[in-house]
């Protein structure tokens, strides 16, 4: 696999965890970004269960933005 394949198909896993897909735009991007972290910011009423997993996606999804921004960035 080239250097660009493996771009290509990182930038689509960190589109699916946002729950886009390759057609997305960076205002998509944006949108679903800040209402994934909404859902995942566990608030006090939290499941003190359920909250290790939040913020395990949470930062799933951090990371995803982080290098889609990058992309545009560059």
């Amino acid at each position: 696999m080239t250097s660009a394949m493996m771009h290509e198909t990182t930038a689509r896993n960190h589109l699916q965890i946002l729950g886009l897909d390759d057609s997305a735009t960076w205002s998509d991007v944006e949108r679903a970004y800040r209402s994934l972290v909404s859902d995942l910011t566990p608030g006090s009423e939290a499941d003190h269960r359920n909250v290790p997993l939040a913020l395990s996606m949470l930062a799933d999804v951090k990371r995803a933005y982080d290098s889609l921004r990058v992309r545009m960035v560059a």
